[in-house]
């Protein structure tokens, strides 16, 4: 071994959880998912906030409207006027469904 080669031994994928995972280690893999989830549980989160603070802020004679595209594709738009929103969804597939309130 070299002057600067490390005294301990190298542990596979030790810091590379997205290789551990590719690799097949069922560990790595439920910590990937997990971390995923915790995710999109906070992007959708987040999103709900910023739509109920524009539904609040819009002007009600308005009709004002905003964008979003998530992670794995879906769009997302909604729209306020006279305090009332709708909300339209596509998925990466080419489905959707819109609601009103």
């Amino acid at each position: 071994m070299g002057k600067y080669a490390p005294s301990f031994p190298k542990i596979r994928f030790n810091c590379d959880l997205e290789m551990a995972a590719y690799l097949g280690s069922k560990e790595a893999k439920e910590i990937k998912m997990k971390r995923i989830e915790e995710a999109y549980k906070e992007m959708y989160k987040a999103q709900y906030e910023l739509k109920e603070v524009r539904r609040k802020n819009a002007d009600p004679k308005k009709l004002e409207s905003y964008t979003e595209r998530d992670p794995d594709g879906t769009i997302r738009s909604y729209s306020f006027l006279n305090g009332k929103s709708c909300e339209s969804i596509v998925y990466p597939d080419g489905t959707g469904k819109t609601t009103c309130d």
